[in-house]
Protein backbone atom coordinates (compact mmCIF):
# COMPACT_ATOMS: atom_id res chain seq x y z
CA UNK A 1 0.00 0.00 0.00
CA UNK A 2 1.56 3.19 -1.10
CA UNK A 3 2.06 6.24 1.56
CA UNK A 4 -1.04 8.07 -0.43
CA UNK A 5 -3.49 5.12 -0.01
CA UNK A 6 -1.97 4.78 3.99
CA UNK A 7 -2.85 8.62 4.77
CA UNK A 8 -6.35 8.94 2.67
CA UNK A 9 -7.31 5.35 4.33
CA UNK A 10 -6.31 6.85 8.25
CA UNK A 11 -8.20 10.48 7.02
CA UNK A 12 -11.87 8.12 6.46
CA UNK A 13 -11.11 6.28 9.69
CA UNK A 14 -9.85 9.11 12.14
CA UNK A 15 -12.95 10.58 11.87
CA UNK A 16 -14.02 14.27 11.84
CA UNK A 17 -13.22 14.92 14.99
CA UNK A 18 -10.36 17.64 15.30
CA UNK A 19 -9.40 17.30 18.50
CA UNK A 20 -7.37 14.20 19.81
CA UNK A 21 -8.60 14.05 23.23
CA UNK A 22 -10.71 11.04 22.56
CA UNK A 23 -7.41 9.31 20.83
CA UNK A 24 -5.44 10.10 23.92
CA UNK A 25 -7.87 8.94 26.25
CA UNK A 26 -7.99 5.75 24.31
CA UNK A 27 -4.06 5.65 24.02
CA UNK A 28 -3.80 5.84 28.05
CA UNK A 29 -5.97 2.70 27.85
CA UNK A 30 -3.79 0.48 25.41
CA UNK A 31 -5.96 1.58 22.14
CA UNK A 32 -3.44 3.10 19.95
CA UNK A 33 -5.38 2.75 16.58
CA UNK A 34 -7.41 5.98 17.06
CA UNK A 35 -4.33 8.49 17.39
CA UNK A 36 -2.51 6.46 14.90
CA UNK A 37 -5.33 7.16 12.38
CA UNK A 38 -5.25 11.06 13.60
CA UNK A 39 -1.12 11.24 12.61
CA UNK A 40 -1.03 9.13 9.48
CA UNK A 41 -3.93 11.33 8.35
CA UNK A 42 -1.90 14.52 9.20
CA UNK A 43 -5.15 15.76 11.43
CA UNK A 44 -3.50 19.16 13.03
CA UNK A 45 -2.77 18.77 17.14
CA UNK A 46 -4.05 22.35 19.05
CA UNK A 47 -1.92 23.90 21.84
CA UNK A 48 -4.33 21.92 24.32
CA UNK A 49 -3.26 18.33 22.41
CA UNK A 50 0.29 18.46 22.70
CA UNK A 51 0.47 19.30 26.16
CA UNK A 52 -2.00 16.11 26.85
CA UNK A 53 0.20 14.16 24.24
CA UNK A 54 3.11 14.90 25.79
CA UNK A 55 1.97 14.44 29.40
CA UNK A 56 1.10 10.87 28.37
CA UNK A 57 4.27 9.82 26.95
CA UNK A 58 6.29 12.16 30.11
CA UNK A 59 4.49 9.55 32.17
CA UNK A 60 4.20 6.28 30.18
CA UNK A 61 8.74 7.09 29.51
CA UNK A 62 9.57 7.69 33.02
CA UNK A 63 12.62 5.54 33.75
CA UNK A 64 11.94 2.79 35.08
CA UNK A 65 14.51 1.08 37.36
CA UNK A 66 16.55 2.25 40.89
CA UNK A 67 13.91 3.02 43.04
CA UNK A 68 14.41 6.57 44.81
CA UNK A 69 16.30 4.48 48.43
CA UNK A 70 18.79 2.96 46.14
CA UNK A 71 20.14 6.60 45.17
CA UNK A 72 19.82 7.37 48.45
CA UNK A 73 22.22 4.85 49.46
CA UNK A 74 24.35 5.57 46.24
CA UNK A 75 24.79 9.08 47.29
CA UNK A 76 25.28 7.92 50.78
CA UNK A 77 28.10 5.48 49.83
CA UNK A 78 29.91 8.12 47.69
CA UNK A 79 29.62 10.75 50.34
CA UNK A 80 31.43 8.13 53.31
CA UNK A 81 34.18 7.26 50.99
CA UNK A 82 34.65 10.99 49.90
CA UNK A 83 34.68 11.76 53.44
CA UNK A 84 36.95 9.19 54.25
CA UNK A 85 39.38 9.89 51.75
CA UNK A 86 38.62 13.48 53.15
CA UNK A 87 39.66 12.48 56.77
CA UNK A 88 42.66 10.06 55.58
CA UNK A 89 44.47 13.31 54.16
CA UNK A 90 43.53 15.95 56.94
CA UNK A 91 44.71 13.07 59.79
CA UNK A 92 42.13 11.27 61.57
CA UNK A 93 42.44 13.15 64.74
CA UNK A 94 40.77 16.40 63.67
CA UNK A 95 36.91 16.48 63.57
CA UNK A 96 35.79 17.45 60.27
CA UNK A 97 33.75 20.72 60.23
CA UNK A 98 29.50 19.98 59.84
CA UNK A 99 29.04 22.34 56.96
CA UNK A 100 32.17 21.37 55.60
CA UNK A 101 30.51 17.29 55.41
CA UNK A 102 27.25 18.50 54.46
CA UNK A 103 28.69 20.76 51.51
CA UNK A 104 30.48 17.16 50.37
CA UNK A 105 27.37 15.28 51.14
CA UNK A 106 25.30 17.71 48.96
CA UNK A 107 28.08 17.39 46.14
CA UNK A 108 27.76 13.58 45.80
CA UNK A 109 23.56 13.74 45.67
CA UNK A 110 24.44 16.30 43.14
CA UNK A 111 26.58 13.58 41.38
CA UNK A 112 24.45 11.01 41.19
CA UNK A 113 21.15 12.93 40.36
CA UNK A 114 23.89 14.02 37.33
CA UNK A 115 24.77 10.25 36.79
CA UNK A 116 20.97 8.67 36.80
CA UNK A 117 18.70 11.83 35.86
CA UNK A 118 16.55 11.29 39.15
CA UNK A 119 14.73 13.80 41.08
CA UNK A 120 16.22 15.80 43.33
CA UNK A 121 17.63 14.15 46.56
CA UNK A 122 17.09 14.92 49.92
CA UNK A 123 20.57 16.36 51.69
CA UNK A 124 19.36 16.02 54.89
CA UNK A 125 17.87 11.91 54.88
CA UNK A 126 21.44 11.60 52.99
CA UNK A 127 22.94 12.63 55.76
CA UNK A 128 20.96 10.74 58.32
CA UNK A 129 21.88 7.37 55.89
CA UNK A 130 25.59 8.47 56.11
CA UNK A 131 25.32 8.49 60.18
CA UNK A 132 23.47 5.51 60.15
CA UNK A 133 25.26 2.78 62.35
CA UNK A 134 26.67 0.08 60.40
CA UNK A 135 24.98 -3.45 60.68
CA UNK A 136 27.73 -5.81 60.91
CA UNK A 137 26.96 -9.79 60.86
CA UNK A 138 29.12 -12.49 62.06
Amino acid sequence: MTTFHRMKDAWYLSGFDENYKKSISLLKRGKAESIVHRLRAHRPLVDDDFDLLADFFEERNRPVGRPSKTFKKMAARRATEILASYRHAIGEERILDPEKSRGIVAGACRDIEEMYHCDKLDVDEVIKQVNRPKSRSA
